[in-house]
């Protein structure tokens, strides 16, 4: 090989992983469950809330039942978590129990669940998130009290040298997803109540 050609193929193979670099790649993250801190309301719910075990329909999700029913249950419990330090409630207590007639149900549903991480040259990583949630709730009798839907799509850069670089979290979308969500539906319910 003369050294002519050996620099024509180096320079070919540099070209290659220098475009590749300037395009970019994405790379999808494995999906996490926890929530950051709950925001104050203005106006809560003074009722006692039931949480059912979180639903995610999510198709990059829904074919795999092991990590599909991991996550569900994890969400479950940081959800419970998240909603006992809020007391945006008189209480919340987790599923399967007994309501009474007045108390509330609460159903989260996740049909988008997505997080992913795309990189470049002359730039940090940038976190994607996108979500699509409904949250449903009914009351101790099984009757429908309110329906809401909301989506939240969110990315930033993630600094090489921070936490989150190494340990993707997604934390702000979800724990934004689901602010959203209560707020619409204590909208709905105070407008019912007539404000009381």
């Amino acid at each position: 090989m003369s050294i002519t050609t050996g620099r024509s193929n180096l320079w070919i193979s540099a070209t290659w992983v220098i475009g590749g670099m300037l395009a970019g790649c994405v790379t999808s993250l494995p999906p996490g469950s926890t929530f950051d801190q709950p925001p104050p309301f203005e106006e809560g719910v003074d009722k006692i809330f039931w949480l059912s075990k979180v639903e995610i329909t999510e198709p990059t999700i829904a074919t795999d039942p092991s990590q599909k029913e991991l996550l569900e249950g994890n969400l479950t419990v940081n959800l419970y978590r998240f909603l006992a330090d809020a007391r945006y409630f008189r209480e919340v207590k987790l599923l399967p129990g007994s309501p009474a007639p007045e108390d509330y149900l609460l159903q989260f549903r996740f049909s988008r669940y997505w997080q992913a991480r795309s990189s470049g040259l002359f730039r940090f990583p940038t976190d994607r998130s996108e979500l699509l949630g409904t949250l449903t709730i009914e009351d101790g009798t099984g009757n429908s009290v309110t329906q809401v839907q909301s989506e939240v799509i969110e990315e930033h850069q993630v600094s090489p040298w921070s936490f989150e670089a190494a340990f993707p979290s997604g934390i702000k979308a979800r724990t934004k997803l689901v602010v959203d969500l209560l707020r619409k539906a204590f909208l709905n319910i105070h407008v019912q109540s007539g404000g009381k």
